[in-house]
């Protein structure tokens, strides 16, 4: 159990970022991040950026039901490509708040394949894209301020 618990402790994903709990405003954040998912319904990068974000921000208030459902379709819009690396980790961390360690498990070894598939092709592009979705989540919690 506890290999798990470190485990789920490394992903990088939001659930993972460390935010002062001063600069969660997640109700502005929910009503900003929704109008921009209007915005960038076209664009999938940006869409799935957005839809991480929100999902946490969701979580946060206690909506762990619509959490859930703005994962599945950040992960949908994703496919199985490394784009969706970030969006399953934050899968795995609402799996965990479920009690659902047989799902957290194999989640967990579906990631570790990606990712090492990832790297034997393209390390840059998966370290590239998971940092550029840390750094947007930062900023969209209130850039520097969070350093």
């Amino acid at each position: 159990m506890d290999k798990l618990v470190e485990k789920t402790k490394a992903i990088e994903c939001v659930f993972t970022l460390h935010v002062p709990e001063g600069r969660q405003t997640a109700g502005d954040e929910t009503y900003t991040i929704e109008r921009h998912e209007n915005k960038y319904k076209h664009y999938d990068e940006e869409l799935c950026q957005t839809l991480d974000l929100l999902t946490w921000v969701e979580f946060k208030i206690g909506s762990k039901l619509t959490a859930s459902e703005l994962n599945d379709k950040t992960i949908a819009k994703a496919n199985s490509s490394l784009r969706s690396l970030f969006s399953r980790g934050n899968r795995i961390h609402l799996l965990w708040s479920k009690g659902d360690l047989i799902q957290v498990k194999s989640d967990l070894n579906q990631m570790e394949m990606m990712k090492k598939n990832a790297l034997q092709h393209d390390p840059c592009y998966m370290i590239s894209t998971v940092k550029a979705r840390q750094a947007y989540c930062y900023y969209r919690l209130g850039g520097p301020k969070n350093l």
